[in-house]
């Protein structure tokens, strides 16, 4: 079907409600773009690199947005879905573009993390909603690189000045000694089921990862219900949920960063903000692992390949092609 058939042209919104009520394809982009990037990969990053490239991940969010508007803007004047556009590319393998294989290889592992990110899903309403209880218990033990760090940095702690802890910036050291303290304390609220565990990985043992069921009851329930909604596949129902996700989870967001700011522990001053912002890389010896991790974070955070790729779709499904009538 030809996107510029149906409704036929619209004059653009003029009003401010009027322009509010032709939102909707960016919404659900948000809706389905903030998860794995930006809940575990930016606080991975910032708890290996601290505040240090803060600016890498404000880039990362911000250069891929002209991409994004380009992409739309052809799909809206020409009516013109982003495959069939990209085939246009001069460069052919076989029946269809080389960039378009690029797209395939890249939809086949986005597939493959699909499992991951529902799981993702079932672990954090374990522990926010629990059933059993067994998820949240079973967490609430170290990991054995967790123990192993630990008692690692206990043995040079109990050293005065220790060269290795010496020689670490102040920032790291600091989050050193927070780790230390969140892990003992950690340790001492289990009681004798976290002496135990000590004790596992003094012996040379290792935790090992127990099965739950709580985050796989949640995992199950929450691929249910997304099989229901696309197989409903209207995009009136896909907005308005979107829309609310997109609401309820900015106004927790800017809960939290108030929360955060309220605390003194994890408060940011101006100073770290500076530093964030300096465009340097995090100080150690090992600078690497950080960096890699951000550049992870850069590719995945904001708007992603598949997003991308998808957004001018939700624009044809809004009528936006339609609205403008065909290109001349």
């Amino acid at each position: 079907m030809d996107p510029h058939e149906g409704a036929g042209i619209q004059e653009p919104p003029r009003s401010w409600w009027g322009t509010m009520a032709q939102l909707g394809p960016g919404l659900i982009i948000a809706g389905s773009i903030v998860g794995s990037g930006e809940l575990i990969a930016t606080t991975k990053t910032g708890a290996q690199a601290g505040i240090s490239l803060l600016w890498l991940i404000v880039i990362g969010c911000l250069i891929k947005v002209f991409v994004q508007i380009e992409l739309g803007r052809h799909t809206i004047t020409r009516g013109e879905t982003t495959l069939s556009a990209l085939n246009q590319v001069p460069g052919r393998i076989g029946p269809v573009n080389w960039i378009l294989w690029f797209w395939l290889a890249m939809m086949a592992a986005s597939l493959a993390q699909l499992g991951g990110i529902v799981g993702g899903v079932g672990q954090s309403l374990a522990l926010a909603c629990p059933l059993t209880g067994d998820y949240k218990e079973a967490i609430a033990v170290p990991s054995t690189k967790e123990l192993q760090w630990l008692l690692d940095w206990q043995a040079d702690l109990s050293t005065p000045d220790t060269p290795r802890f010496a020689a670490l910036p102040e920032e790291r050291q600091r989050r050193v000694r927070n780790g230390v303290e969140r892990l003992e304390k950690q340790l001492a609220d289990l009681g004798e089921r976290g002496t135990a565990a000590v004790q596992t990985i003094r012996d040379g043992g290792s935790i090992p990862d127990p099965w739950t069921m709580d985050d796989r009851y949640w995992a199950l329930a929450v691929g249910l219900v997304t099989i229901a909604l696309l197989y409903n596949g209207r995009y009136g129902i896909i907005q308005s949920l979107s829309t609310g996700l997109v609401v309820l989870f900015t106004f927790i967001t800017i809960g939290n960063v108030i929360a955060l700011q309220s605390t003194q522990q994890w408060s940011l001053s101006m100073a770290d903000f500076v530093r964030g912002f300096s465009f340097g890389f995090p100080p150690g010896d090992d600078p690497w692992t950080p960096l890699t991790t951000a550049l992870a974070t850069f590719g995945i955070i904001g708007v992603g390949a598949t997003e991308l790729i998808t957004y001018p779709y939700w624009c044809i499904e809004k009528g936006y092609a339609r609205f403008t009538g065909e290109w001349s």
